[in-house]
């Protein structure tokens, strides 16, 4: 079966339809397709579905046209070969740790680079900022270093009090014994 080339129409709506994912979009990682099956890929849509992120197999020239014209840049050098671009809507470093996950999974997928507005990331820098502390983890961290030392603060001025109260416990309980004796 031979494929025609796509007409002029059919481009624009690849165009457009990357556009609006790309508007609606927070980052975008890119990916290097090495023979996905058509069930691997539906099972890894299916995964990152639920952090708000979709995965799509892309026309390289036709993305690129989308690229310009949204607010990301234009990296030539990710799109090379059958590639593949994962949407993020959701929370990114949530999204990307389950995208990587998937990823060990899946030895036919190879991470290329991630876009964010007016910046673009290697694979490498994308793994390193994976393995950043969350929000929460920081502020739990944070909440950690300041309680430690106010616990240890309120121990040092008690100790002084118990040690009264330890004293006089030992005098009366020694007194009531001179007493009965």
């Amino acid at each position: 079966m031979t494929r025609l080339p796509l007409t002029r129409d059919e481009k624009q709506k690849f165009i457009d339809q990357y556009a609006e994912r790309l508007q609606k979009s927070q980052a975008v990682i890119v990916l290097r397709n090495n023979g996905l099956t058509v069930a691997e890929i539906t099972a890894l849509r299916k995964k990152l579905r639920d952090a708000d992120a979709m995965f799509q197999v892309t026309k390289n020239t036709l993305f690129k046209i989308a690229l310009r014209n949204s607010q990301f840049p234009t990296p030539e050098d990710m799109f090379v070969g059958t590639v593949g671009v994962c949407y993020f809507t959701g929370p990114i470093q949530t999204s990307t740790k389950l995208l990587l996950d998937a990823m060990k999974d899946q030895k036919k997928l190879e991470l290329v680079g991630a876009l964010l507005p007016d910046d673009v990331f290697g694979a490498d820098e994308v793994k390193r900022l994976v393995d950043l502390p969350t929000r929460e983890q920081l502020l739990a961290q944070l909440l950690g270093a300041v309680q430690g030392p106010a616990t240890n603060l309120v121990g040092v001025l008690q100790a002084p009090l118990r040690e009264i109260i330890t004293v006089l416990h030992a005098r009366s309980e020694k007194a009531a014994e001179e007493e009965a004796a």
